[in-house]
């Protein structure tokens, strides 16, 4: 039975690339509500409802940057709503993944290359390992379905890196 990875980008622009295996399948692009202070929910949870009973949900666990209180205030009120909708929707247990460092293994990636941000740098990354995901006549991907290629990479290659150590 093939294995199924949810990767899930929590920034205020979010989104969900679900893998098999280590192949990405499908993205979702979280919306935000008209209020503009959380997502579209009922959309999301349609999309969990789909997902294959034997996936795994892997959380972005947002990094602590300086940010205003508003940005900071949003970002939780969203975080909340996605692990709510997941644990009732798919299922009470997930992993977190900090974004402190998939971040640090795209920087080390793209050494002594300069970008304007951390978002410039995982779009580049992605478009470089995922390039079937760039689509058609676009210049980049989209920033939160980047950031959840660039965590699904360093998922899998701690994953591998793993197994290598074990073998030793």
């Amino acid at each position: 039975m093939t294995q199924h990875f949810l990767f899930v980008d929590t920034g205020l622009k979010g989104a969900t690339v679900l893998f098999a295996e280590s192949q990405p399948l499908r993205a979702f692009r979280l919306k935000k509500n008209i209020q503009g202070r959380g997502i579209l929910l009922q959309p999301f949870i349609e999309f969990l409802k789909g997902l294959p009973t034997n996936t795994i949900v892997i959380i972005e666990d947002p990094p602590k940057v300086q940010r205003s209180l508003t940005t900071t205030s949003t970002q939780y009120i969203v975080v909340g709503q996605i692990i709510s909708a997941i644990e009732i929707e798919v299922r009470p247990d997930f992993e977190w993944i900090n974004a402190n460092n998939w971040i640090a293994q795209v920087r080390r990636f793209y050494k002594g290359v300069r970008f304007k941000d951390n978002k410039e740098r995982s779009i580049a990354f992605a478009m470089k390992h995922y390039p079937k995901w760039v689509p058609e006549g676009v210049q980049k991907i989209h920033d939160g379905i980047a950031d959840c290629l660039c965590m699904a990479y360093y998922y899998f290659s701690q994953a591998d890196a793993l197994i290598e150590k074990m073998k030793d």
